[in-house]
């Protein structure tokens, strides 16, 4: 049963990050596309950055979220980019990268996790 649900909360919450993010983000560019997969683990998004004539690829691997105290923390092992550049700045100043996130995400966050 729950190979059928992943897809489609996948698909949601992909729109809804999507949407979320280009509110946060308008002045530096758009997100064209954001793929959530919840059974790898992982996200890839698309990425329209001004002043760029290439759209930016992430991809984000080996996320987990986990509360601590009343922090939302989200953790994320590896991050590749379609910039070289910027994958190997990321790997030699963020071994790995821990966000807080608002608290009150935390409801939300345990049924993506």
């Amino acid at each position: 049963m729950l190979k059928l649900i992943n897809p489609v909360k996948d698909k949601l919450i992909s729109a809804a990050l999507k949407t979320a993010l280009n509110c946060k983000l308008s002045e530096i560019g758009e997100i064209l596309k954001v793929d959530f997969n919840s059974s790898k683990k992982s996200l890839s998004a698309k990425l329209s950055l001004k002043g760029e004539t290439s759209p930016l690829d992430i991809h984000l691997e080996n996320y987990n979220f986990f509360q601590d105290g009343n922090r939302c923390l989200l953790t994320i092992e590896k991050i590749r980019t379609s910039k070289e550049w910027l994958t190997c700045l990321i790997d030699a100043y963020l071994e790995k990268m821990e966000l807080e996130l608002p608290g009150n995400l935390l409801p939300i966050i345990k049924l993506i996790a």
